[in-house]
């Protein structure tokens, strides 16, 4: 019987090792909170019908941020979960900070633009890349 409580505690003192070392995934930030809430802001703006592209590029924006803000996490649940916790108030409580940061984004890829006009102008883009990146 002894033999048996030594094993056991021998047994519970490795799982308990074990657990210790497992890496836990840290808790979501306000960030990331706040992509989740401009995904469901960019599904309400889709849920009105009224600028389909608007909607989907708003949408794709903040699910990229999720994923590579925290690619560990399921972003789907959290996305569904707000929604469905929400609903379409989303858009009016922070439809006007979500635009904004994607705003602010597409002001910031003025020079990507500027490729994309000389490219489509006629002009080939290298067929290496001269910088080095």
């Amino acid at each position: 019987m002894k033999r048996i409580l030594i094993a056991g505690l021998a047994l519970a003192l490795t799982a308990g090792g074990a657990l210790a070392r497992t890496p836990q995934s840290p808790p979501l930030d306000q960030a990331y909170r706040d992509d989740v809430t401009c995904a469901v802001a960019y599904i309400a703006v889709a849920a009105q019908g009224e600028d389909a592209n608007a909607a989907a590029l708003g949408f794709y924006y903040f699910i990229g941020r999720l994923e590579g803000r925290r690619p560990d996490v399921d972003w789907r649940t959290h996305v569904v979960t707000a929604a469905n916790n929400s609903g379409r108030d989303v858009l009016i409580d922070h439809g006007e900070r979500c635009g904004q940061a994607l705003i602010d984004e597409g002001r910031s890829m003025g020079p990507i633009d500027e490729v994309v006009q000389r490219w489509s102008g006629g002009e080939a883009p290298a067929s290496e890349p001269t910088s080095g990146w």
